[in-house]
């Protein structure tokens, strides 16, 4: 076993992911890419995967904290989410693009608001809760 000192850069980027909804968040992102591009799934199902798997879990929590939590879910559910969407054929249709460059725009456009939902909602947890 190795011990750390307190203030090196691995034990503070651990202590960082000891924070429950940035593990939360990394398990979200992990099980949606992990879920949905191994079966293809939407992010309905996966969504609805983790609530069902998080729920026991969440019974014991202040309300603002058990709604940050859905909100983590959700904002995680669409990251680089991809052609099994139905949004991604709105889309394509009705900007008119090509299928290489809707793909591109939209799963920019879908990591983004994954990650800006995640460290937003990090921010409400550490300010609310």
């Amino acid at each position: 076993m190795v011990a750390l000192e307190p203030e090196s850069n691995v034990a503070l980027n651990l202590k960082f992911l000891g924070e429950p909804l940035v593990a939360l968040g990394i398990a979200v992102l992990a099980a949606t890419v992990c879920l949905g591009w191994a079966n293809g799934l939407s992010r309905h199902h996966v969504g609805t995967t983790l609530r069902k798997s998080l729920a026991p879990m969440m019974a014991g929590l202040a309300p603002v904290q058990a709604s940050l939590i859905a909100l983590v879910i959700g904002a995680g559910s669409v990251f680089f989410c991809h052609v099994n969407d139905a949004g991604f054929w709105m889309v394509r249709e009705y900007f008119g693009l090509q299928l290489k460059q809707t793909l591109w725009v939209w799963s920019v456009l879908q990591t983004s608001v994954s990650v800006v939902g995640l460290i937003g909602t990090l921010l409400l947890w550490h300010w609310l809760a």
